[in-house]
């Protein structure tokens, strides 16, 4: 309902901004004039902003107490700014797998069959791609912070990193939990802060490997079931997992000490870190839920929560790091229809702009150029691409493409789960 009511919400807020300019009706209560004659009680705000309606709030510089933000003024997304096109891309898993990434060098990688290729978003082409670098069956895909070197994992438990300055593979191991016997392979990869490890979520398996030779350093058994996400906070003081086995967990960091699990009816896809509240995290519900749920990790806490009345899944969320607006994407069903609906949130409460995608579309993933000017959403064969304020952006520079090389097998060594704080979501 607030999608469908953007515009008339804009279109009032404009006229009532000009009828104040203008003194229309002097001695009147401007506020007043396009409400009606009362203020119902739910549209009314505590403290000193207590009887102004919700529809004219001065949004501006605004903290409405869940999360810091400055909010767009009026809705900025429009027609996207330029499609890369990616034949022969596949999802093919239920859960999303992590096979889209884009660099802090603006440059795009992509599992494409059994290679990856490379795009440079810097020109105006609709693609720019490199030499392919094959690997077979793969799995997951992750830039370093850096934008300089790639790590590529796939079905049959090979972990590769790639240099695209040196145009050669570092090293390559094996999945941490081949050590155990068990038949596995990677699902989601991230980054320290410093890009000297890469923490890497498996079966059940959260490993941490060194950037340098692929050594393991550190390894605990986080879950019952295989990983969906991984993903540091800002500040890097927190790791957070979630699983099939429908938990959602947080460690400290660097020493992978449990602190928080959080248990849900269904698999969580979608997670974000405020980035620049410490310890903000936004949790969206699986299939069938389709809520969210803001945490404060630095005081074990629930901050809100948001139910939804439609059935569905949140797929992605992304935190904007220049406004600290949230993009929610959410699937829902109409009929036997799966359909895509991707507002941009400038709280639980209150939806100030919305991703215009078309509804029967199937979004797998959703990623940030390097300032956050931009927002690609991988659909089908083609990335799309928008300016999330609305204003024209060029990018970076061509960049040569990587090649395979030899294998390395190297040791580990593992710690065991503790005790730590538990919630249910109901």
């Amino acid at each position: 309902m607030q999608v469908n009511s953007l515009p008339d919400k804009w279109r009032r807020k404009f006229m009532h901004q000009l009828m104040v300019q203008e003194n229309v009706i002097p001695g009147l209560s401007q506020k007043q004039v396009l409400r009606g004659s009362h203020f119902s009680s739910e549209n009314k705000l505590p403290g000193n902003l207590a009887g102004r309606p919700k529809e004219l709030w001065d949004e501006e510089y605004f903290e409405d107490g869940m999360w810091k933000s400055k909010p767009r003024k009026k809705p900025l997304i429009g027609v996207m700014d330029s499609l890369l096109d990616m034949p022969g891309f596949q999802a093919l898993s239920q859960f999303r797998l992590q096979l889209f990434d884009w660099s802090s060098r603006n440059i795009m990688a992509a599992a494409i069959q059994d290679c990856v290729m490379f795009y440079d978003t810097h020109t105006t082409q609709t693609v720019e791609s490199f030499e392919n670098t094959e690997v077979a069956n793969i799995c997951a895909v992750k830039w370093n912070n850096a934008g300089n070197k790639l790590v590529v994992c796939n079905l049959l438990s090979e972990i590769r990193l790639y240099c695209l300055e040196t145009l050669k593979v570092i090293w390559t191991t094996l999945c941490n939990t081949t050590e155990y016997n068990t038949p596995c392979h990677v699902r989601c990869v991230c980054w320290s802060s410093n890009d000297q490890y890469i923490v890497a979520g498996c079966k059940g398996l959260i490993s941490v490997y060194s950037m340098k030779n692929g050594t393991v350093v550190n390894s605990v058994l986080a879950h019952t079931a295989g990983l969906l996400t991984l993903a540091f906070s800002p500040n890097y003081q927190y790791l957070v997992s979630s699983a099939t086995d429908l938990n959602v967990r947080i460690f400290q960091w660097p020493t992978l000490l449990p602190l928080l699990d959080i248990n849900y009816y269904e698999p969580i896809k979608a997670l974000a870190w405020h980035p620049h509240e410490s310890g903000l995290l936004c949790i969206g519900g699986g299939l069938g839920d389709a809520s969210l749920s803001l945490w404060n990790v630095n005081k074990l806490d629930p901050v809100s929560y948001r139910h939804v009345e439609f059935q569905g899944a949140i797929e992605n969320l992304a935190w904007n790091k220049i406004s600290g607006e949230l993009v929610v994407q959410w699937s829902y069903w109409e009929g036997q229809n799966r359909c895509t609906l991707m507002p941009v949130l400038a709280s639980l409460d209150r939806i100030v702009d919305v991703l215009p995608v078309d509804k029967e579309s199937q979004v797998h993933d959703i990623a940030w150029n390097s300032d956050h000017t931009q927002l690609a959403t991988l659909s089908g064969e083609s990335v799309l691409m928008w300016n999330f304020f609305g204003n024209e952006y060029q990018h970076h520079q061509k960049r040569k493409k990587p090649r395979k090389y030899r294998e390395v097998r190297e040791n580990t060594r593992s710690m065991n789960f503790q005790e730590f704080k538990y919630y249910n979501i109901r």
